[in-house]
């Protein structure tokens, strides 16, 4: 991200030939599992800012994947699904179906209210498994994590688990809630 410039800005950056190339206007990228695609939020001020994919390298158009706004949007594992914050805190799920450079999503769905601080800043406030099937949110200010099962499309989310957790809480390789 380009920050120095005014509105943020996607750069991908080869490490072996240090060439830098824009993607465009955006912020808080993620490379999709397959690497073959990217999402990131876009906006103007005053607006909210959506959540877009775009195959990489491209060509391709950016998708909008959300509808009322969005931001800190992360890939499941298997990458078929696209989580996202809403501005009213409700982390939403997007089912995609990613061909060819085409992108196809379905219509945003709430999985749960969240307890996050802040909808729209470049900090992620939630973590997917690694088997996809539990997302954490936490709430930095007493550092309690709320641990949510999700089966699939069309499943409600349930609260597994409350725990206190440390700052560094996160996913162990068995995919079992663990330090890091």
């Amino acid at each position: 991200m380009d920050f120095e410039k005014g509105f943020p800005s996607v750069w991908v950056y080869d490490v072996v030939t240090g060439d830098r190339r824009l993607i465009g206007g955006g912020a808080e990228a993620q490379f999709s599992p397959d690497g073959k695609w990217i999402s990131f939020v876009h906006g103007l001020p005053g607006q909210n800012a959506q959540v877009y994919v775009q195959a990489f390298p491209g060509p391709g158009p950016r998708i909008q994947v959300s509808s009322r706004g969005g931001g800190q949007a992360q890939w499941s594992p298997d990458g078929r699904r696209l989580y996202y914050m809403a501005p009213d805190r409700k982390l939403m799920a997007v089912e995609l179906q990613l061909r060819n450079g085409d992108a196809k999503a379905s219509a945003p769905r709430v999985l749960f209210q969240t307890r996050i601080t802040a909808p729209h800043i470049a900090l992620f406030q939630f973590a997917v498994s690694p088997d996809g099937r539990f997302l954490i949110n936490s709430l930095p200010t007493v550092l309690r994590v709320f641990v949510s099962r999700v089966s699939g499309p069309g499943d409600s989310p349930k609260k597994n688990a409350s725990s206190v957790a440390s700052p560094r809480r996160g996913w162990c390789t068995e995919g079992n809630l663990g330090r890091i």
